[in-house]
């Protein structure tokens, strides 16, 4: 039953986005983060399992960093306190559980994704063509909806396991 109600607000959330202002639209986004989590795993061998800490790094700056630092102030994922680091993309990367990437960063998207290969980070987005170019979640708007496009061919690599209903609600899958 528990499962089906966060089922439920997450498909919630996912479709009714309409004629929202930029700033509702990066609420969601930050809300997303936190849903997203709810249905992947991590593998129990995973460097930061044993860890009481959820890491988050965020490459690139955000109009909506301070809604990121609100949220998962009072917010766990995993059952862990979020940590949230403001990183560059030649800072060492694998001590996250979930690196954000905004579309800044596009010039240094390669740099990123060959640096996370085959290792148990999620890797969310927000930049044109990112989950084509290898990163797991991207966020995309349309029509003042956000969606979300997923490359489960590279999400598979890390050892990450999804949940099968993210898959149904995917935008396009690679």
């Amino acid at each position: 039953m528990h499962y089906f109600y966060n089922l439920s607000l997450l498909l919630i959330l996912l479709f009714t986005l309409t004629s929202q202002k930029e700033s509702d639209v990066d609420t969601y986004k930050v809300i997303y983060i936190e849903r997203f989590c709810r249905y992947i795993d991590w593998p129990s061998n995973s460097n930061n399992r044993n860890s009481k800490e959820f890491r988050i790094g965020i490459i690139g700056k955000y109009s909506y960093s301070k809604k990121l630092n609100y949220f998962f102030k009072s917010i766990e994922i995993k059952e862990k306190k979020v940590v949230l680091n403001e990183i560059k993309p030649s800072s060492s990367l694998k001590d996250y559980d979930l690196i954000f990437i905004n579309q800044s960063e596009n010039d240094n998207l390669d740099e990123i994704i060959r640096k996370t290969k085959d290792l148990p980070i999620l890797l969310i987005g927000d930049g044109i063509d990112f989950a084509k170019k290898g990163v797991h979640l991207n966020y995309k708007v349309i029509n003042n909806q956000l969606k979300f496009e997923l490359n489960l061919t590279k999400l598979k690599k890390t050892g990450l396991k999804i949940n099968s209903k993210l898959l149904e609600i995917a935008l396009e899958i690679f």
